[in-house]
């Protein structure tokens, strides 16, 4: 805690200033007296209440949780101390060991770290815990570079020549308060405190090593050289170090990091400039975003357009820590502009003031203000009066002063003045800031300054402070995703890195996703890195208890949360989150809180240690008990409770019964992974069903062997071998589908299963209708209804009787397979079967359309349709889509391609490669119809070469697609081999949709051939196909073939093809239709 945050604890932040310039921080607060305090000017009952609050400074602190944290860890030793504590006395070697640890103490205080322990000559410190930093590697490292700096100072008043060499690694640890009842300490354990302290050793004398982890968070602002690498006791393989060599000057020096988008940004700053240049007045920048979001690399990009038309470029950083902040900004910016070093000696800075003076650039009345802006002690005859100075006067005074330099030099050549990090700035420095930046408006000089968001709230009054001088404030945004996706690409390294993922979590921030993509790995490529999770602490670590609470129990809950549930977990009715959305962490939507950037809610969550993580997680999990089975088995998994796997299945379950697959899905499948006994074979079960509702029929066929492997008895062996049944049906591996079914029928045979034997048999009758071996199907199918008014169960029977229908329809007997889908689907609707309506409705439609009845069959195939999205059951959709085709290649072209192409995708989704060639061979069919012959043949040729390849769908499928390559190919002697090939095929008995489909193609093909003769036969083959039930289809094609040979032979049979037309468009077959029309 800073001094000014302790003064606004009390309510007497009015004094930060007087504090600030007297230099008083939290270590001299204790020792503060009335008289002290009364000689800075502070009223009376305020020097009371502030004596009165010193003396509770460290009563009832809390005691500080236990957690992650990524923090830095820096070992510090006196070089030769063994054998220079020989040379001395005990009491001479007591009082240097003071020295030293006052000063190596005092460094790391002031650079935000926390001394650990002290052993021997050793000092531990570490950067980021309790409080963590966003910049903790950097923090430490400068210490360290302090603290040679230190030992040159300490030799020559000690008289000793001493040199440290330093360790300094970084990583994740656990930050406790650890011991016993007698004695408690706050420190970390970890594998990064070995290996600091094993670089320390490996450190020679003046020198500082750091971790490979260290090494890269600093690496574009420092120099390393490699030492090699180091053996740690506990680590398997050998640790990277590297020798510390220097920070680089400034951010002219970094080196930069990939520049991707910001280009309206980089347009408007280099218009500005040009402006500048133009008017001969300066301007002031304000470049606002939160930390990560690419403030510095922009400013970086934009230094290099800003030098090329001639502005003279000064940067100054801030930081948090150390002595750069306060009037150290005000000294820095100065040496900057005057081109002194910032550790020029007093002999340079001296030089520099005298020619100042002499050149009336600055007034001699303000030389004292000079002397304290190039850090000089103050002459004699100036200091008494400098110290008297009322505070107003002396920021007047080096405004003034600075306002004259910036003016006199950019008279000569223009300046960019660019200050980082303003947030950091006192309001002292901030007001001569303010005050400097209104003298540039009258020359041509550009005030670029930077700050996060999330850190200082901008106000009218500081802007409005500026009086006249043109500003522009620039509030960084996200990356765009394309703009993400290059960024991510240009950081890979390799091309066959997953990036969306990480593009995606990074969320537009180019840090986080600098960062992640810096620590993939092959295994973990999206863990959080620890630079990220110290940036969400940083943020944390400030707020006050409550809130940081608050914000760690509400990663428990994931990114988005409703308030009451984590009222819940924290204990508080009354908790309002305000001061977490005052501080950027949590956003309002809706009715529920989001965290602002998802891995501010995964760098909380990493900070939970495992027991605290898991009494959270059992916590929402009895808050969402009665309200969200869901989150209540998420929850009791995350804690890993015994009862999560029976949960999750729950879970899984009611999620799919609303028909929210892909979630029941992933709780199913997780539930997999830990349940056992019953509970993990139902769970098997389930991910079977899901899987093959959304289409993944290899994910089923390997979940339903899974349930086979965990299965307790008979019948849910049984049961698992009828899924992965189910499974080789969708992708068509009938021989091994007829194995697995033997498999099945022998469990079951082993127990009274007849629902399970129902099912094998509609199994088996499927594959012999696929076959074409109708007697079997149907024997098959007429077992299945027998089991299944055995079991009493009303769904089995509603299939038998759909499977029945199917057979009926491979026999040809479509009349008959009309009443079979009918009785399916009446009893269906009856009882709510909708998968059962869903797999049925199109192939009551497909009768329906033999029945000359298109329209209701389009209807069928639409409901149809519809039913199997709704329900996610990819394969009654390609059914649909299917019987869709058939009907409208004769209604609407149009219509029958979108569909086809449909059926394509779905198809090829499930690996149904046959349904995907039925689709190409009606692509080609419609192609024809629409005057393009050449790509007819191609398509329905592919077709008719892959059903080639397998005897079972050459039966199934090959009558009539040899019959639609005969009617669009355009060679007279090949259509008649194919013809005469088709009814070889024919001969050996096949699925009737193909004697059906091939003899009126034939009649087609014949006509155009002008085979008059052959027309009329295959015009009566199609009609003695039927006979046994006459059907309205073969009736009207063999008809129309009859009249149309007529028509051929030159007979007058006009009246006859009118009446043809007429009955087709009646009908609705109206590509039929107009091929007669064509004769008229």
């Amino acid at each position: 805690m800073s001094v000014l945050d302790w003064l606004k604890e009390i309510g007497l932040d009015q004094y930060g200033t007087i504090f600030d310039e007297n230099a008083i921080d939290m270590e001299t607060l204790p020792e503060l007296t009335d008289a002290d305090l009364s000689s800075i000017g502070v009223l009376l009952g305020h020097r009371k209440k502030i004596l009165k609050a010193i003396g509770q400074i460290g009563a009832d602190e809390p005691q500080l949780p236990a957690e992650r944290r990524p923090v830095t860890v820096l070992f510090a030793d006196l070089s030769g101390y063994t054998r220079l504590s020989a040379t001395l006395d005990p009491e001479e070697t007591h009082q240097l060991l003071n020295s030293y640890f006052n000063a190596v103490d005092a460094i790391i205080e002031e650079h935000g770290g926390r001394v650990d322990k002290h052993i021997g000559d050793c000092v531990m410190a570490v950067f980021g815990a309790p409080v963590a930093h966003s910049n903790d590697p950097e923090r430490a490292l400068r210490a360290a570079a302090e603290i040679h700096r230190a030992m040159h100072r300490l030799s020559e008043q000690s008289g000793h020549l001493l040199r440290t060499h330093l360790g300094i690694a970084s990583g994740r640890v656990v930050a406790s308060q650890t011991g016993s009842a007698r004695h408690v300490e706050y420190t970390v354990t970890g594998d990064t405190v070995n290996l600091a302290s094993r670089l320390d050793d490996m450190a020679e004398p003046g020198e500082t090593l750091v971790s490979d982890a260290v090494h890269r968070a600093v690496a574009t602002i420092a120099n390393f050289k490699s030492r090699g690498s180091a053996k740690v006791k506990g680590l398997e393989a050998p640790i990277p170090a590297w020798v510390f060599e220097g920070f680089r000057q400034s951010m002219l020096d970094a080196e930069d990091s990939v520049f991707v988008g910001r280009e309206a940004e980089s347009r408007q700053l280099h218009a500005i400039s040009e402006s500048i240049l133009a008017e001969q007045s300066g301007q002031i920048v304000l470049l606002r975003g939160e930390a990560g979001i690419g403030k510095t690399r922009l400013v970086s990009e934009f230094l290099k357009t800003a030098q090329a038309i001639g502005f003279a470029p000064h940067i100054v950083q801030i930081v948090d820590f150390g002595v750069v902040r306060g009037p150290r900004v005000l000294r820095d910016l100065v040496a900057g502009l005057l081109e002194i070093p910032i550790n020029a000696g007093e002999k340079e800075r001296r030089r520099a003031h005298e020619q100042l003076i002499s050149s009336d650039v600055i007034a001699s009345e303000d030389a004292v203000f000079l002397y304290d802006l190039l850090d000089l002690p103050q002459p004699d005859r100036l200091q008494s009066s400098y110290a008297e100075m009322q505070s107003d006067e002396r920021l007047s005074g080096i405004r003034r002063t600075m306002g004259a330099l910036a003016s006199s030099l950019a008279a000569y050549v223009p300046r960019l003045i660019v200050i980082e990090d303003v947030h950091w700035v006192d309001k002292r420095t901030l007001d001569a800031l303010t005050g400097f930046a209104i003298d540039l408006r009258s020359c041509p000089s550009m005030l670029l300054l930077t700050s996060r968001t999330e850190e200082w709230a901008l106000s009218q009054d500081f802007v409005s402070s500026f009086r006249g001088c043109p500003f522009t404030m620039m509030e960084l945004q996200p990356l765009q995703h394309q703009d993400a996706m290059r960024l991510a690409e240009a950081f890979a390294q390799t091309s066959i890195m997953e990036l969306a993922p990480i593009v995606e979590r990074a969320d537009g921030n180019p840090l986080f996703l600098e960062q992640m993509m810096g620590d993939l790995s092959e295994e973990q490529h999206l863990d959080l890195p620890d630079s990220i999770h110290a940036l969400v602490l940083a943020r944390i670590d400030r707020l006050p208890e409550q809130d940081r609470e608050a914000i760690l129990a509400a990663s428990v809950l994931g990114n988005r949360f409703e308030l009451a549930a984590l009222r819940s977990l924290i204990g508080s009715k009354s908790y309002d989150c305000h001061s977490l959305i005052e501080h950027r962490l949590l956003r309002v939507e809706g009715e529920e809180f989001v965290f602002c950037h998802v891995l501010i809610c995964d760098g909380a969550n990493a900070s939970l240690l495992r027991d605290r993580r898991r009494e959270l997680n059992m916590r929402a999990a009895v808050y969402y008990k009665d309200r969200n089975l869901t989150l209540h088995a998420e929850h009791l998994d995350r804690a890993n409770a015994p009862e999560a796997g029976a949960t999750l299945l729950a879970a899984a379950k009611e999620a799919a019964e609303r028909i929210r697959y892909e979630g029941a899905l992933q709780l199913a499948m997780r539930g997999g992974e830990i349940a056992s006994g019953s509970d993990l074979f139902q769970l098997h079960m389930l991910v079977g069903d899901l899987s093959r509702r959304l289409g993944n029929s290899r994910e089923m066929i390997a979940a339903y062997r899974d349930a086979y492997d965990s299965a307790q008895d008979n019948k849910g062996r049984c049961r698992a071998l009828v899924g992965i049944a189910e499974g080789l049906r969708i992708t068509e591996a009938h021989d091994e589908l007829l194995k697995t079914l033997d498999d099945a029928r022998r469990e079951a045979n082993s127990s009274p299963l007849p629902k399970e034997r129902a099912r094998i048999c509609q199994l088996r009758g499927g594959v012999h209708f696929t076959r074409g071996n109708i007697e079997a199907c149907l024997k098959e199918n007429n077992r299945s209804l027998d089991f299944a008014l055995e079991a009493g169960s009303r769904e089995l029977e509603a299939q038998a009787y759909g499977n029945l229908g199917d057979a009926e329809f491979a026999a040809g007997r479509m009349v008959t397979a009309h009443e079979r889908f009918d009785q399916c689907i009446s009893l269906s609707q009856e009882h709510g079967f909708e998968n059962v309506i869903a797999a049925n409705l199109s192939m009551r439609g497909q009768t329906l359309l033999y029945l000359c009845r298109p329209h209701d069959a389009l209807a069928d195939s639409k409901a149809a349709l519809e039913l199997a999205r709704k329900l996610f059951n990819p394969r009654a959709e390609v059914v649909a889509l299917l019987v869709g085709v058939y009907i409208l290649e004769l209604t609407d072209t149009d219509a029958a391609r979108n569909w086809a192409l449909t059926g394509i995708k779905v198809a090829n989704r499930i690996g149904a490669t046959r349904f995907e060639n039925v689709f190409r061979e009606y692509l080609g069919r419609i192609s024809a119809i629409e005057g393009n012959r050449q790509e007819a043949e191609r398509f329905i040729s592919g077709a008719v070469e892959s059903f080639r390849q397998s005897v079972s769908n050459m039966l199934f499928l090959g009558g009539r697609a040899l019959g639609s390559l005969a009617l669009v190919s355009q060679a007279g002697d090949k259509r008649r081999a194919l013809l005469k090939e088709g009814e070889a095929l024919l001969a050996k008995g096949v699925g009737a949709h193909n004697p059906l489909w091939f003899y009126r193609d034939a009649i087609d093909v014949c006509l155009d051939l002008e085979d008059w003769d052959q027309a009329e036969r295959y015009a009566q083959c199609l009609e003695n196909y039927t006979s046994e039930q006459p059907l309205p289809w073969s009736r009207f094609f063999s008809e129309r073939g009859r009249i149309l040979s007529r028509a051929g032979r030159g007979e007058q049979v006009a009246d006859e093809l009118q009446a043809i037309v007429t009955k087709a468009r009646t009908i609705g077959f109206v590509n039929t239709a107009e091929r007669v029309e064509s004769f008229l």
